[in-house]
C-alpha cells in the first residue's frame, strides 16, 4: 500500500469516526425502536434501537400491523 493511499484512507477514517460519535441525546434526534429489514443480522435484537435527524433521507423503516 503506498503511503499516499494509507494517509488518505486514515484520513477517511479518522472523518467517519468522528461522524459517528455524534451526541444522539442533543434533543435533535429522533429513535426509532426495532430492527429494519436491511439492519444487519449481528445488530437485530428486541433492544435494537437507531437514531436520527427528520432531515435524514437515508433512513429506511417500515410499518407492520399486526392482529391477535
Amino acid at each position: 500500500m503506498s503511503s499516499g493511499f494509507a494517509e488518505k484512507l486514515r484520513q477517511k477514517l479518522k472523518r467517519n469516526l468522528s461522524r459517528a460519535r455524534a451526541n444522539f441525546f442533543d434533543g435533535k434526534h429522533i429513535v426509532k425502536k426495532g430492527a429494519s429489514p436491511r439492519t444487519s443480522a449481528l445488530l437485530v435484537r428486541p433492544s435494537f434501537r437507531n437514531w436520527f435527524q427528520p432531515f435524514y433521507s437515508n433512513l429506511y423503516a417500515t410499518f407492520r400491523c399486526v392482529e391477535n
